[in-house]
């Protein structure tokens, strides 16, 4: 439905009939989700301050989820304005940004006015409201949908630890719905990179499983003619990034350990396969080639010289973040095969991968991005650890610039200092000390700055040209390494 619509009280529904721009079609089958049905958590708490004539602005404290819900009284039929951000600046929200439109229109009927909008979930922390007159307000805001999870309680001693963990639960908690979804204020789509991240921490604070099963399930019904995964799911968008099919495998390989469910698993493994062949139609010489194709975004994080260059031509290249994720995933499906009896004999692409990788990236005792690029980052780096590029004094001297304050690597964004963290911890556990300082300072320093749910990116609602999302599931990720460390008793 977008971020914005138009609704007339002052009309009946016509039940009678369809209107002409309501789609009609025919899908083929219809598949119960194996996910349970949201509920209504009821009115969101929120302060409601008159900045003028018809003109309100509500602060809801926190980051809220769920349905727009009024009821007030206007004097006469008038057009209300309604807008919502998840920060605001002097005292006024910025609802235009580029091309999306976060607002409302409404037509009040005179008289009690009472609507639930039960059609377009909204994710924000502030409303700003323009009547053409004072209306009386009863509430004026939104009842919070909610899934209904299983939460694990645990005693936490340090404070700071316990803040993080408590914002990052209620990240998570905004951030699933019918699926997982990114972040519920600007997009609230499926992500394959987002969903791990988010099957990961969830595992953690949540005692559900069928949410995982469930996207993993929305995501294997996808349909390529590449056979690569489409950018979210469901997508009728002819983009895609060949990076995030990857993830499909490793969060897949999550589940069937978690789980045990094989019979799931093999319902999806044709998915699998399928994307797998996509990569091996790239492999040439050892070496794993990017897509070049139309629709195609090279994308890795969201940092200089990683972030694919949106709308621009994409080249055919061999390079390093793409060949480890390849490999890494490449682990995640020969698992899975072997769990449920299937027979790959793609082993011997792991030494013959390694021998190419480390003629074409290894660089001055660091691995760089591709035989013509010289960048270095923590990301890839860390990516070549764990892919197993380098040996056990390499991955060492590796470690050291990856934890160096003035790096000359181009630093690790929120989405992937996991990985920055998993090959710390697999050159030496020593590193434990190290990931919970940073942490803590990455995300004490939200919390310094009034967050109630946690940054798509360091730079928040700044980044991006100011369309930064200030809650984003996959930076709910410090309570996977909190449980690892033991910190959560």
């Amino acid at each position: 439905l977008g971020y914005s619509y138009f609704f007339d009280a002052n009309k009946e529904d016509d039940l009678s009939s369809l209107h002409k721009s309501f789609l009609v079609a025919d899908y083929g089958e219809i598949e119960l989700r194996t996910n349970k049905k949201c509920f209504h958590a009821g009115r969101a708490i929120n302060q409601i301050r008159k900045i003028g004539t018809g003109h309100y602005l509500i602060d809801f404290s926190k980051e809220v989820v769920g349905h727009l819900d009024l009821e007030f009284v206007s004097k006469t039929k008038q057009h209300i304005l309604i807008t919502y951000a998840e920060h605001k600046e002097n005292n006024s929200l910025v609802y235009k940004i580029g091309s999306r439109d976060f607002s409302i229109d409404y037509i009040a009927k005179p008289g009690q006015n009472k609507f639930l909008d039960t059609f377009r979930r909204i994710g924000l922390r502030y409303m700003e409201i323009f009547c053409q007159d004072d209306i009386d307000i009863f509430y004026f805001g939104i009842n919070e949908v909610r899934y209904p999870f299983e939460e694990i309680k645990y005693k936490i001693e340090d404070p700071l630890v316990k803040k993080i963990y408590d914002t990052c639960v209620y990240t998570l908690w905004c951030c699933y719905h019918e699926h997982y979804e990114d972040c519920p204020w600007r997009e609230q789509c499926l992500y394959t990179m987002d969903s791990l991240m988010q099957a990961l921490a969830g595992s953690v604070c949540f005692e559900n499983n069928e949410q995982i099963k469930s996207s993993l399930k929305l995501i294997s019904q996808d349909f390529r003619k590449d056979k690569l995964l489409s950018i979210c799911s469901p997508s009728s968008s002819n983009l895609t990034i060949p990076s995030f099919s990857l993830f499909y495998f490793q969060t897949v390989e999550f589940y069937l350990k978690k789980t045990n469910d094989l019979e799931f698993v093999r319902s999806i493994y044709p998915k699998l396969k399928d994307i797998l062949e996509a990569f091996l139609s790239n492999y040439k010489d050892g070496l794993v080639y990017t897509f070049d194709k139309q629709g195609t975004w090279n994308f890795y994080e969201w940092s200089n010289g990683l972030d694919g260059g949106l709308m621009q031509k994409q080249v055919k290249k061999a390079d390093l973040i793409l060949n480890c994720l390849f490999v890494i995933s490449l682990r995640s499906f020969i698992a899975i095969s072997k769990s449920i009896g299937k027979q790959t004999n793609l082993e011997y692409i792991f030494e013959e991968n390694k021998k190419a990788a480390r003629k074409e990236f290894f660089f001055n005792g660091y691995f760089k991005m591709s035989k013509d690029n010289e960048l270095l980052s923590q990301y890839g780096n860390a990516l070549a650890i764990l892919a197993g590029y380098s040996n056990d004094d390499e991955s060492k001297f590796i470690a050291k610039e990856l934890t160096n304050e003035n790096t000359l690597f181009v630093k690790a964004t929120l989405v992937t200092k996991p990985f920055l963290y998993d090959a710390l911890l697999k050159v030496s556990p020593l590193y434990k000390e190290y990931i919970l300082k940073d942490i803590k300072k990455v995300y004490g320093k939200m919390l310094d700055e009034g967050a109630t749910t946690f940054y798509e990116t360091e730079l928040g609602y700044k980044d991006f040209d100011n369309a930064g999302s200030l809650c984003h599931g996959w930076s709910s990720m410090p309570i996977f390494y909190f449980s690892r460390f033991g910190l959560l008793k």
